[in-house]
C-alpha cells in the first residue's frame, strides 16, 4: 500500500473513532438526564400523594413586608409580656424590686404602650377581675397609688396585705379592694365601689373613676363606711387576654393580671369614724385588762405600747386608708401625652 493511501485511511479511522466516542458520551449524558427527569417526576408524584406536604409560596416583593409584620409583631409583644410577668413575679406588687429591676420593667411597659389598643373602652377584654401585680409610683404621686396607707411603711407593719385587686364590670362599674390581716391574724378588707366614664369624653383611652366612701370590714362582719369619696384618672395602655397595663394621671404604672373571680365583699352597714374609735377602744381595753394582770412596771410598758399601736391604727385607717390625689368635683385634668 502506498504511504499516502495509508495515511489517508488512518486519518479516516481516527475520525470515525472520535465520532463514535463523542456519540457514546452524548448518549451517556442523555441517559443521565433521562434518569434525573424520571427521578424528579417520581418524587413529585410521591409528594403529591401526601396532603401534609405543601409547596412554599413566595409572596411578591410588594406583599412580603405586609405578610410578615403582624406575626413578628405579635411574637415580640408576647415575649415582652412574658418578660414583664417574669420580672414582677413574687415581688409583692413590685415593692421588693430593686431600682434597676423597676426601671427595666418600666421600659418594657413603655414599649407595650406603643403597640397597645388606642380605644380599650371598646374592647370587651377590658372587663373582668384583676390582681394588682405591679405598681410603680409616678414622681408626683402622693403615697402608694394602690393600697394607700395600707401599703405604706406603717401600714405594712400593722396590716399584712394579701389581696390587692381592681375589678371592672361592664358597662361602667369598678371595685378596688385591699385585703389584709391585722397584726398578722385578724382578717379584714377595705373596698371601694365606683363608676368609670371617659375623660375627656371624646376619647376611649382614659377614664375618671369616682368612688363612694371606703367600706371597712373585719372577719367577714358587715362593713362600715369610713372616709370621704374619692376620684382618680387612669388610662389603659395595653390589653390582652392575660394582662391589663394602666397609667395614672400622675405618671404611675400598673400591671393588672386577669383572674377568674374576685374576693368576697361584706355587706356595708353604718358610717363614719365609729370603726376607728371602736378598734382603738378595743386595743385600749385589752391593754387595761393586761395592766391589771401584770406587774406595775410591765403594765406601764403595756399601756404605753397599746397607746402607740392605737395611734398608729388611727393614722393608717384615717380616711379609710386612702390618699386622695384628685378632688371629687375637680375639672378635667391634662392627660399625659402618649410616648
Amino acid at each position: 500500500m502506498p504511504p499516502a493511501l495509508g495515511r489517508t485511511i488512518g486519518v479516516r479511522t481516527n475520525m470515525q473513532i472520535g465520532v463514535h466516542l463523542r456519540a457514546n458520551a452524548l448518549r451517556r449524558v442523555a441517559l443521565r438526564c433521562s434518569g434525573f427527569q424520571m427521578h424528579f417526576d417520581n418524587t413529585r408524584t410521591q409528594l403529591g400523594r401526601h396532603s401534609c406536604v405543601r409547596f412554599k409560596h413566595t409572596p411578591r416583593a410588594g406583599n412580603a413586608a405586609t405578610s410578615s409584620v403582624e406575626p413578628v409583631q405579635e411574637e415580640g409583644t408576647t415575649s415582652m409580656v412574658n418578660d414583664v410577668l417574669d420580672k414582677i413575679k413574687d415581688s409583692d406588687s413590685g415593692m421588693d424590686l430593686s431600682e434597676e429591676d423597676r426601671a427595666a420593667v418600666d421600659i418594657l411597659l413603655d414599649r407595650l404602650e406603643e403597640v397597645g389598643d388606642k380605644a380599650p373602652l371598646d374592647n370587651p377584654l377590658l372587663w373582668g377581675n384583676y390582681d394588682v401585680a405591679y405598681v410603680s409610683s409616678g414622681k408626683s404621686q402622693r403615697g402608694n397609688p394602690a393600697g394607700g396607707r395600707f401599703r405604706g411603711k406603717l401600714g405594712k407593719a400593722l396590716f399584712q396585705t394579701n389581696i390587692l385587686e381592681q375589678n371592672l364590670y361592664s358597662p361602667d362599674f369598678v371595685v378596688n379592694k385591699v385585703g389584709f390581716k391585722l397584726f398578722g391574724f385578724i382578717p379584714g378588707q377595705v373596698t371601694l365601689n365606683g363608676t368609670v366614664a371617659p375623660e375627656p369624653a371624646d376619647q376611649k383611652l382614659w377614664v375618671r373613676a369616682k368612688f363612694e366612701s371606703p367600706q371597712l370590714s373585719f372577719m367577714g362582719l358587715p362593713a362600715l363606711r369610713i372616709g370621704p369619696k374619692s376620684s382618680v384618672v387612669l388610662g389603659t395602655q395595653y390589653l390582652d387576654e392575660t394582662i391589663r397595663l394602666g397609667k395614672g394621671s400622675r405618671g404611675s404604672y400598673f400591671v393588672f393580671t386577669r383572674k377568674e373571680a374576685d374576693s368576697r365583699v361584706p355587706a356595708a352597714a353604718g358610717a363614719g369614724w365609729s370603726a376607728i374609735f371602736g378598734l382603738v377602744a378595743f386595743v385600749s381595753l385589752s391593754a387595761a385588762i393586761l395592766s391589771r394582770l401584770l406587774s406595775p412596771t410591765t403594765s406601764t410598758w403595756v399601756t404605753a405600747g397599746a397607746a402607740v399601736v392605737a395611734l398608729a391604727l388611727g393614722i393608717v385607717l384615717r380616711n379609710g386608708g386612702i390618699i386622695a390625689d384628685d378632688d371629687m368635683d375637680a375639672p378635667a385634668i391634662t392627660i399625659p401625652p402618649a410616648k
